[in-house]
């Protein structure tokens, strides 16, 4: 059952790390930074794996026979194609992303080994809670599984997976998860548990992986390492990570969107390849949860309040115009689903004078963030407050900002701050009960920006290189050999 399984789970892996070595820019060989492309290829493989299945169903229903043979087909088309641009270009340009220059001191080494042993901790929980929960937690087979099983078991009725009579289960949800496990049990022809585990286990660990690469390279390793052992050691990350519910899996793409942008703003104005790569990201978050709509429209607001003030509106608009070429393809899809599928969204179906009348309610916004403010300050699970001891962290090494990075992390943080006020808003509206929908999805909201609000932090917060070296300095000011 094993070799089936994940030669399934390989095929779309290779389709996205072929993806992201098409658009990745400026880079000397293929396996440069090869640990930030992989963990970038888990999230965009299975996101373009479950788009084509849902293509697949539209035009073939649910015949299984030739998945396998056309995603073979496709899976080689796009390696020629990537061939043949590497003998065109005939080399890669010189231009590399690299981290800090700082010394580097021995104790990254302790830093290193206290992360993996966090890790394999973090595993082993994942582990043992998938074996206690195989098929999840409610939402995973309320929701997510539910209609996966209605993609691969419904037959010529697979359509009903959307009724309006399942209207507990949010038949308006996207289909990334429920499209990529369903996909998985079509090829394999087998609908064990161990895929949404395996799924939700590779996504978990993306998640953490990128945050770490991508600062590795951005920050150096002791930064990277650090914001590893938060993410890791957050108990709540890794139980629901197991749960098997959509909440990491937008997060990792709401990361990896955040993480490209800021790449992109290190690279040479001219080339907007990384550009294209997170409008894909932030495509696939839409179809992940609605709540990567509002991602997008942040992402565009918050780009235009820095991008646009400091480069102009053309810079900005030519910017935009490569993300949405990467925003379009799943976003196209979406608009199917969503106009000829999926039922209203129970937030529209409210009636807009409805909405109107509760935003207009002063005691639900006070409601609202009140419970945010106590839920930020006793997020995650830890024993202690890690939003706290994240706060006193910064105020002890200080923050200095990358010259090339300050737009970007600026956009980062206006994003994480729109997302707030909208998660915000949607609590305030509403149709059920304000006290049930803050108690039971406030924290998995949050967790949603987690990752990317410590992959920013980070980029913020001084480096210990960059301390040790600065003191280091000082020292032989004083102290002339």
């Amino acid at each position: 059952m094993m070799a089936p399984i994940l030669f399934s789970l390989l095929v779309p892996l290779l389709m996205g790390l072929i993806l992201v070595l098409l658009f990745w820019p400026n880079q000397r060989s293929l396996t440069s930074h090869l640990v930030i492309k992989i963990f970038f290829a888990i999230g965009i493989g299975l996101g373009v794996f479950s788009c084509f299945f849902f293509i697949w169903l539209l035009i073939f229903g649910p015949a299984s026979s030739g998945l396998i043979p056309s995603l073979i087909a496709l899976l080689i088309l796009m390696a020629a194609i990537l061939i043949y641009r590497i003998r065109k270009l005939n080399h890669f340009p010189a231009l590399e992303i690299s981290s800090d220059s700082f010394p580097k001191p021995k104790f990254h080494r302790i830093l290193a080994i206290l992360f993996f042993a966090a890790l394999a901790f973090g595993l082993a929980s994942f582990t043992f809670t998938s074996i206690k929960k195989p098929h999840g937690d409610w939402d995973a087979w309320a929701i997510w599984n539910l209609r996966a099983r209605f993609l691969f078991r419904g037959g010529d009725q697979w359509t009903t997976a959307f009724s309006g009579l399942l209207e507990k289960s949010r038949p308006d949800y996207p289909l990334l998860i429920p499209g990529t496990i369903a996909g998985l049990w079509t090829s394999i022809g087998n609908d064990t548990v161990l895929i949404p585990v395996l799924l939700s286990m590779l996504f978990t660990l993306a998640t953490v992986g990128l945050t770490v690469s991508s600062l590795y390279v951005l920050r150096g390793k002791s930064q990277a390492y650090l914001a590893g052992l938060i993410l890791v050691g957050t108990p709540f990350l890794i139980t629901h990570g197991a749960s098997q519910y959509a909440d990491v899996p937008v997060g990792f793409f709401f990361l990896a969107t955040l993480v490209l942008l800021t790449l992109q703003d290190k690279l040479s104005k001219n080339n907007n390849n990384l550009l294209v790569l997170a409008g894909i990201t932030a495509g696939l978050s839409a179809w992940t949860k609605n709540e990567g709509l509002i991602f997008i429209a942040a992402i565009a607001i918050s780009r235009f309040i820095t991008i646009a003030r400091v480069n102009g509106l053309k810079f900005y608009l030519r910017q935009m115009l490569a993300f949405g070429l990467g925003v379009a393809p799943t976003l196209i899809i979406l608009i199917y689903f969503k106009t000829r599928l999926a039922p209203r969204n129970y937030l529209i179906s409210q009636g807009l004078e409805t909405t109107l009348h509760k935003l207009m309610d002063v005691s639900r916004h006070l409601q609202v963030w009140n419970a945010f403010a106590r839920q930020m300050t006793d997020f995650g699970g830890w024993a202690v407050s890690i939003p706290l001891l994240l706060i006193f962290y910064i105020l002890l090494s200080g923050i200095r900002i990358e010259q090339r990075e300050k737009l970007s992390t600026l956009a980062s943080l206006i994003t994480v701050g729109l997302m707030i006020l909208a998660y915000a808003l949607t609590f305030v509206v509403t149709p059920f009960d304000i006290s049930w929908q803050l108690g039971t999805s406030l924290s998995r909201l949050l967790l949603q920006l987690w990752p990317s609000l410590i992959f920013v932090y980070f980029l913020i917060a001084r480096t210990i290189e960059q301390a040790v070296a600065e003191n280091e300095s000082r020292a032989a000011e004083f102290c002339p050999p």
